[in-house]
């Protein structure tokens, strides 16, 4: 039997017999890289993982990371996380500063990296990238109501209304 062959789910058996550790408690490094694994539920009983790679799977519900409070490292490129709100299920673990989702259906996100600092403020890694190093995308363009606002308003509008007003008599005394 080929150890990739899991059916998909991440069970005890196969983190105790990789790790060679007493109990999931003792777990606080795993590396189950490639393994095809869709269900990872057994981390709801893995409170003391610190660093732990999941990159290269089929994982697309990361809720189960949610009870994992120690975690600092979190390696999940190439999976199936396709919608951004799966980002809730980190946001508590306030030790977590590396994060991997690159070749994840979300990374094609027009600013992706933004999404995620934004939702992940304390990470200081996303993809190898330096979260200081990602750049905050342009502001939106100001709407037509505030331009308009900038240039009617009485203390810095007066002196355009005169501009405004003397090109419209120039051109109403040129026209005669």
């Amino acid at each position: 039997m080929n150890e990739h062959s899991n059916n998909a789910v991440l069970t005890e058996h196969i983190i105790l017999t990789k790790t060679r550790a007493n109990s999931l408690n003792d777990v606080k490094t795993l590396n189950m890289w490639g393994f095809n694994l869709k269900d990872i539920s057994i981390f709801e009983r893995m409170p003391n993982i610190e660093i732990c790679s999941l990159a290269v799977n089929q994982i697309s519900d990361i809720s189960p990371l949610a009870f994992c409070r120690k975690l600092r490292e979190l390696y999940l490129r190439q999976n199936a996380i396709s919608d951004f709100k799966q980002l809730t299920y980190l946001q508590d673990l306030r030790h977590l500063r590396i994060l991997s989702l690159s070749g994840n259906p979300i990374a094609e996100s027009p600013n992706y990296r933004q999404i995620v600092l934004k939702a992940l403020p304390n990470l200081e890694k996303l993809d190898d990238i330096s979260a200081s190093q990602v750049v905050a995308p342009p502001p939106e363009p100001q709407s037509q109501t505030q331009n308009i606002q900038k240039f009617t308003s009485p203390a810095q509008g007066q002196d355009q209304y005169q501009v405004n007003h003397q090109r419209r008599q120039s051109y109403d005394d040129n026209q005669r």
